[in-house]
């Protein structure tokens, strides 16, 4: 059954993989090799001229690794997953992740850019946008060009890197930046595990809880096919909040500060923190949820839109209540966090982007 189950999700990621080069930016060139140009044309047929049939197949995909999410979680509580099995899971979806398009999004270029315009030109993007650089070919795929850097200061850090990797070569920056994300995608699920282990002795709920995580639908859209910058954010902090709770201090406050100054967002579970002594230990984490909650209401107000990937933060705590609160609780709220999904599935058939609640 194990062995049945990592096949077909391998081949239902191999094909959103596939899939996401649909929606390659019809001014991007990837590469000039001929074999993938010919492929790449098919794509963008259908993904932009034949938009209801690519919607109905990316609808069939999400049906189909949410059903395998559900069906994995079960066999993990029954104790039929191990950890080999894990990883498994956990390659095949960075695997997709590095070969994927970010097919939803376009944060990706934004990020890239941000960290050319220090890399390549030497100058702020706190002061300088990507319309500023009219002759720079990489602006003409990117959205939001009118804008300067929104971010704190820890993720242009982390961002430069693959930016000098890159060698100012789009693929290959492309590529070094959703190794970064990747590798923020593997740690949240090592830390979760981590944390996991301190509360509980039952292999099952720990495996459990990294499997809720790693398989998320969302987490597999938002944070490696289409990734976006807090499923970093959200690793520093679960890494953060582990030595937190471990009493290792400095490593703990660098994390957490690490966190915070990516997007800022973070710093509401700095309450929580400072009050864990005067709660039990199924009501802290019980608080940490809550505040992930704020997270996503506190973005979704500051931006005045309700996104997919605002829900990252909440996702990668859920499954930390599992050694205290019924797992069906904890898989029904996941399932229901894995609903934004949805408006992808309205951008592949119209090509018009809305907001979670965009009917309200």
């Amino acid at each position: 059954m194990n062995k049945l189950l990592v096949f077909v999700f391998a081949v239902v990621v191999l094909c959103i993989t596939i899939l996401s080069y649909t929606q390659v930016d019809l001014n991007l060139t990837l590469t000039s090799w001929q074999p993938y140009l010919q492929v790449q044309s098919n794509l963008t047929q259908l993904g932009y001229f034949n938009r209801g049939t690519n919607a109905i197949l990316w609808t069939v995909l999400i049906a189909l690794i949410t059903v395998i999410y559900v069906a994995v979680i079960l066999q993990s509580l029954k104790g039929n997953i191990t950890q080999n099995d894990i990883k498994k899971y956990l390659c095949v979806s960075v695997l997709c992740g590095l070969l994927s398009y970010s097919v939803f999004s376009h944060d990706i270029f934004n990020y890239i850019f941000d960290a050319r315009i220090f890399t390549k030109y030497n100058l702020n993007p706190y002061e300088y946008k990507a319309l500023d650089f009219p002759q720079d070919e990489w602006t003409r795929f990117m959205h939001w060009t009118h804008r300067t850097y929104p971010y704190g200061p820890i993720w242009l850090v982390l961002s430069v890197i693959p930016s000098y990797l890159g060698l100012q070569k789009i693929l290959i920056t492309l590529i070094a930046f959703k190794l970064l994300f990747a590798i923020s995608y593997v740690v949240s699920v090592v830390y979760v595990g981590k944390i996991l282990a301190l509360y509980t002795k039952n292999p099952r709920l720990i495996g459990t809880g990294q499997l809720l995580l790693a398989l998320h639908p969302l987490i597999l859209i938002d944070g490696l096919v289409s990734p976006h910058l807090d499923i970093t954010m959200a690793a520093l902090l679960l890494a953060g909040l582990y030595y937190y709770l471990v009493a290792n201090r400095t490593p703990a406050l660098l994390l957490l500060i690490a966190s915070i100054g990516i997007k800022y967002i973070t710093l509401l579970f700095i309450p929580i923190l400072m009050v864990k002594n005067k709660l039990k230990t199924e009501i802290f984490f019980l608080a940490l949820s809550a505040s992930a909650v704020l997270v996503v209401i506190a973005q979704s107000t500051s931006r005045q839109v309700v996104q997919p990937w605002y829900f990252t933060t909440l996702i990668t705590f859920l499954p930390l209540l599992l050694p205290f609160y019924k797992p069906k609780y904890i898989i029904i709220t996941l399932l229901c966090a894995a609903l934004p999904l949805w408006v992808y599935l309205y951008y592949a058939a119209t090509g018009e982007w809305k907001g979670v609640l965009w009917f309200i």
